[in-house]
């Protein structure tokens, strides 16, 4: 029998330093440097920390210190430790011809109808190309192989270019896959990792945990919610409720400044020409309840707090009857629900606009996307009368921030019109999607890596 006091000492856990010992300590990066208070203060010109008092005020003593959650995801399929740059091209991918509708000329059979000028190239590997260098075509009438390195039009996060027409001219006007044309060739660069990042903090929750797909992802939006007809005696309820105005305060919004930020609007759309700012007041659930409640001047409806509940003045009602009651929330929902804004087709007219709700706020970069496609670039405005004047291209969406309203490229909304010209099978019944807002613009990469020159391992 063994015996208990048999055994070893373990030793005690050791860590590794986070910092080598050539190290400099850590630094804040504020300015220390000192200046005289501006004569305007009226105070003696004792010398002062104007950039440390400004960080100090405004974070280390902020009386908003909540929590801060951020989120980290991928823009692209790659890696973090790739290098993106022309001189690392890759053959290792493959270029297709798709249909088309030009007319190209055949040695063989006289002429084809499905020319095209566009190429398709993919990494095999699935990763995201950065750049196309070059493309090699090679005619199926005569075997003339054309190597094309000047594009029309070049756009890899699509995954395709348009061929030039010096290039076009060789090919017989075009590339045709009933004439036997094949990609024999591709040569192109990888795109290096991107990512989008947004926050939660105490104002806004901006992302949350997905449990079927065990990820953390962005909250997605929507669109106004409907809230019904306008009718004598209606009953109405805004959901999400607006939490975070306390009772005895207005909700945003006035009839005095219709393009202006609104919360509740009556009319057949909820933008600034055709919706109605309605003025609510936040009450307590048992005013809103009151039968007998008298509403103070110059308040349309009141909305009960916590419960959500909104009733609408007599004289308003009588003014409105039958208008839609539309709400934009200022938060987006705490479950996770699809994001689907609407259909595309239509989304050009003043009588069928898509709107996105919540409205992104200055700083917040909504995440819209038609279909399964990649996000659209999205322009943000003022206000309705702004977004009416802005003129926006192919693979662009504007959007008011006041009412949270769309404007789409019209050729880019023709596609998905069957008795359009322009229209294209693959965006039959295309709808769009708010999958929520990122706080950056533009993905952003890992720094640029710094070329070792003569390092010493462990040095």
């Amino acid at each position: 029998m063994s015996q208990v006091t048999q055994g070893f000492v373990l030793k005690a856990p050791r860590s590794a330093p986070s910092n080598a010992t050539r190290t400099s300590g850590a630094d804040s990066g504020v300015p220390r440097g000192h200046a005289d208070l501006p004569r305007s203060f009226g105070l003696p010109g004792d010398l002062v920390e104007v950039a440390a008092d400004q960080y100090r005020a405004a974070v280390l003593l902020s009386p908003d210190q909540g929590s801060r959650e951020y989120l980290l995801w991928a823009a692209n399929s790659s890696n973090i430790a790739l290098i993106e740059d022309p001189s690392w091209s890759l053959s290792e991918g493959t270029g297709s011809i798709p249909a088309g509708s030009l007319t190209v000329t055949d040695a063989v059979y006289g002429t084809r109808t499905d020319g095209t000028d566009r190429v398709v190239v993919v990494d095999n590997g699935g990763r995201s190309i950065a750049g196309i260098l070059s493309v090699t075509v090679k005619r199926g009438d005569t075997g003339l192989e054309v190597v094309a390195t000047a594009f029309a039009v070049s756009d890899p996060t699509a995954s395709y270019v348009v061929l030039d027409s010096a290039d076009l001219a060789l090919l017989g006007g075009g590339l045709s896959r009933n004439r036997g044309d094949e990609i024999t060739a591709v040569e192109y660069y990888l795109a290096a990792q991107r990512f989008w990042w947004t926050r939660n903090d105490p104002q806004t929750t901006r992302f949350t945990w997905d449990g079927g797909a065990q990820r953390w992802v962005p909250l997605r939006g929507g669109p106004p919610v409907d809230v019904g007809v306008l009718v004598p005696d209606g009953e109405y309820e805004m959901v999400p409720r607006p939490d975070r105005y306390p009772v005895g305060t207005y909700l945003p919004g006035s009839p005095l400044a219709p393009d202006s930020y609104t919360s509740v609007r009556v009319g057949r759309v909820p933008d600034a020409t055709y919706g109605t700012p309605v003025r609510v007041l936040v009450v307590t659930d048992e005013e809103a309840a009151d039968p007998a409640y008298v509403f103070p001047p110059n308040t349309d409806a009141v909305v009960g707090s916590p419960g959500g509940s909104l009733v609408f003045g007599s004289s308003f009602v009588d003014a409105h009857a039958g208008q839609r009651v539309w709400y934009v929330p200022d938060a987006f929902p705490d479950a996770l629900g699809s994001g689907d804004v609407g259909p595309l087709l239509g989304a050009d007219l003043d009588v069928s606009p898509l709107f996105v709700a919540p409205v992104p706020d200055r700083g917040e970069y909504p995440l819209l996307r038609v279909g399964s496609r990649n996000y659209l670039t999205a322009v943000g405005v003022d206000d309705d009368a702004a977004l009416t004047a802005l003129s926006v291209s192919s693979g662009e969406v504007g959007y008011s921030r006041t009412t949270g309203r769309l404007k789409f490229y019209p050729d880019d909304v023709a596609r998905a019109d069957p008795d359009s010209l322009l229209f294209d099978i693959l965006y039959l019944g295309a709808r769009v999607f708010y999958d929520g807002v990122s706080l950056t613009s533009r993905p952003v990469r890992t720094r640029t890596p710094v070329a070792l020159v003569g390092g010493t391992v462990g040095a």
